[in-house]
């Protein structure tokens, strides 16, 4: 009896695909009995792709190429059975050569020593099996080999709607979140729904992150800060007073000799102190303070430029 797979997969695709060694359903001169053999070693996530008849040598054989393998099959007799099956992915290149009416093509393998000569194609066969094969090799390497005849095979036995999605577990952290930051929270106002202004929290007594403006250690960050400020604008007014003074102009004609004298009484004076001077001189001389002698030597001191 023969495999199911022979009648749900074998010939089906015999009927649909067009063969061109028609000596690929014919027993004994032909690879029918390497069909039946062939059901028996396909899995159920296998989807054929082509299927032919040549040469390994003097010995006919059965050559198919599926999404995922490439079966080389001879039934032969009771003692010389042939059967190679090779993964795509070992599979490192495939070269053909066409004569008037048969042709011939090359598989190397990884990991095996010698190559795999298949010979006889006919005619049209030889490119039509090197171009089918390396499609087959190129959608497996890029993970389109999935059967697409046996949908059922990839799909899971667990109900997936049961699990949230991603955006549902996004939007599920999202609201513990929101609610977190409303629980316990000062800077939050739970009659409008939204956390309180920097304006409103200092209204309040609040910093902006809801801490007490009497607290200790915002008190010493505010002493901190002024002293900081104080001791920079310190520095800039001296600094400014410093780099604005002037020297004290000279305003005396005395010599060298009188004005080192005029240091030894009291030294030189500007014209602003002098005239200062003057007049709480002549204020004090009209209140009967001083006398008239002590009047005229201190007005004749100041005259000369000296304090």
């Amino acid at each position: 009896m023969a495999h199911p797979y022979y009648t749900e997969k074998i010939l089906p695709f015999l009927e649909q695909h067009k063969v061109t060694n028609l000596l690929v359903k014919t027993p004994f001169i032909g690879t029918g009995f390497e069909l039946k053999e062939l059901a028996k070693t396909l899995r159920p996530d296998e989807e054929l792709r082509y299927i032919t008849a040549c040469k390994s040598g003097n010995a006919k054989v059965l050559v198919c190429v599926t999404n995922l393998r490439l079966h080389i099959l001879d039934k032969g007799l009771i003692l010389n059975k042939y059967q190679l099956t090779v993964d795509l992915s070992k599979i490192a290149s495939v070269q053909r050569g066409r004569g008037v009416f048969f042709g011939s093509v090359v598989i190397s393998v990884l990991g095996y020593e010698d190559n795999i000569y298949l010979n006889d194609f006919w005619g049209k066969d030889t490119e039509d099996f090197q171009r089918i094969l390396q499609d087959a090799i190129t959608d497996f390497g890029l993970g389109r080999s999935q059967n697409t005849t046996n949908s059922d095979y990839y799909r899971l036995n667990v109900d997936l709607r049961q699990y949230p999605t991603m955006e549902e577990r996004a939007l599920g952290s999202r609201d513990y979140r929101d609610s977190a930051y409303q629980m316990n929270n000062p800077t939050y106002n739970y009659l409008t729904g939204e956390p309180y202004t920097e304006s409103e929290l200092l209204a309040m007594g609040l910093d902006r992150f809801g801490n007490p403006l009497e607290s200790s250690s915002y008190q010493q960050r505010g002493h901190s800060r002024a002293t900081t400020v104080n001791r920079e604008t310190t520095r800039t007014v001296n600094g400014t007073s410093s780099a604005n003074s002037k020297p004290l102009k000279d305003v005396s004609d005395l010599s060298t000799s009188a004005k080192f004298d005029a240091l030894d009484s009291g030294g030189f004076g500007s014209s602003e102190q002098l005239r200062q001077a003057k007049m709480n001189l002549e204020d004090a001389y009209r209140k009967g303070i001083i006398s008239k002698e002590l009047y005229e030597i201190k007005m004749r001191k100041y005259n000369r430029g000296l304090l």
